[in-house]
């Protein structure tokens, strides 16, 4: 993970930001940090309830790619 183009301090705050700006949208469930698909630099990874949230997300911010998943109801235990 040495060659990233991000650190992760530089994608925590890049995540921050992204919430921040999209984390009040009700479809959102969860923003973390992961590699992006060529695994040459870190990624958002954004997790939403219903596919129609994905159009209101950007495909990159910051830098970063945003990687978006449709998971189903989650629920706290």
């Amino acid at each position: 993970m040495d060659d990233l183009k991000h650190s992760m301090a530089q994608a925590t705050e890049i995540q921050r930001a992204f919430e921040e700006k999209f984390g009040s949208d009700k479809g959102l469930v969860g923003i973390g940090i992961g590699l992006n698909a060529s695994g040459d630099d870190l990624a958002l990874s954004v997790l939403v309830q219903k596919p129609e949230t994905i159009d209101k997300l950007p495909s990159e911010f910051r830098g970063l790619d945003v990687v978006v998943d449709v998971v189903s109801e989650t629920f706290a235990y």
